[in-house]
């Protein structure tokens, strides 16, 4: 009975294979005999109401991490090592191509000039500064976060700093924002929520109410991972927005004890008020699920 079975299927292969083999081309692979050279192809697909015409879905994308894998590789040798002066080799090469750059004729760039800035630090381990705020009524004190160094002050217009507290729950500074109407009341949002690889999380969002002195943790913030801005009303001092990964453009009416979600998205980068009409705002989502939106 097997030996039947097997023959029977090994039958029904053969008759499937010749059927392929005498069956004839479909339409799109028959040469087209009016337009030399060319083949023809199958009809374009129907426009897409939402998208417009010959738009099509994007895939989504398949291994994220291989970007910053192919960034490491870049570091490496044939011999897949990263030589021990790499880093000393790096930094000459910055300076030699900082030096040419000055010592052209035409040394501005989209109409600034190199020479008008002065590197003000921190210098003391402030790690990447993601933010700077200035005091609106004193030009002297200005406040810098550093997304692994803390908040810190400057009282003399960035010719030196100080940390302002380095027991804070979190040191991953990412967003600072101070009111206009109000300087004593200053916010630092932590975590960083821009993709990078070496991002640091947060845990939520600083108040100060006595102009950066002290610092409290809003409790209602505590699970919010990645603030990348924060902006604080013109006309309103209690009213502020704050830009999240993983969560859209959220919203306070109370100095952030509580807050609404008006525009939720799988993330946003930037949220800034009109400075001249509270009304008035600017902001980014990033949605990257095709069937939402982008």
């Amino acid at each position: 009975m097997q030996r039947h079975t097997q023959l029977l299927f090994a039958a029904i292969g053969l008759v499937v294979i010749a059927a392929a083999i005498i069956a004839p081309a479909p339409d799109f692979l028959v040469p087209d005999t009016t337009s030399p050279n060319r083949a023809s192809v199958q009809p374009a697909p129907a426009p897409d109401p939402v998208r417009g015409p010959s738009v099509g879905k994007p895939e989504r994308a398949t291994h994220p991490d291989e970007a910053m894998r192919w960034r490491r590789l870049r570091w490496r040798d044939e011999n897949g090592e990263i030589a021990k002066d790499a880093l000393r080799i790096a930094l000459a090469q910055r300076e030699a191509n900082a030096d040419f750059w000055l010592a052209q004729p035409d040394k501005t760039l989209a109409g600034i000039d190199p020479d008008k800035w002065m590197e003000r630090g921190p210098n003391n381990v402030g790690g990447r500064t993601r933010s700077l705020v200035i005091h609106p009524l004193d030009p002297n004190t200005l406040w810098a976060g550093a997304v692994s160094g803390g908040i810190w002050q400057s009282v003399d217009r960035g010719a030196t700093w100080a940390p302002v507290n380095d027991w804070l729950p979190n040191l991953a500074i990412c967003s600072m924002a101070i009111s206009p109407l109000d300087p004593d009341l200053l916010y630092a949002g932590t975590g960083e929520g821009f993709f990078n690889g070496d991002a640091l999380g947060g845990a939520g969002v600083y108040r100060s109410t006595d102009g950066g002195v002290n610092w409290f943790p809003l409790l209602s913030t505590a699970n919010w991972e990645n603030v990348n801005r924060i902006a604080v009303s013109p006309d309103v001092p209690d009213t502020l927005l704050a830009a999240t990964l993983y969560g859209g453009i959220r919203r306070s009416t109370d100095r952030g004890r509580t807050w609404t979600n008006p525009l939720p998205a799988q993330g946003s980068y930037y949220v800034a008020y009109d400075p001249t009409n509270g009304n008035n705002a600017v902001g980014h989502i990033l949605d990257y699920d095709w069937d939402v939106g982008d």
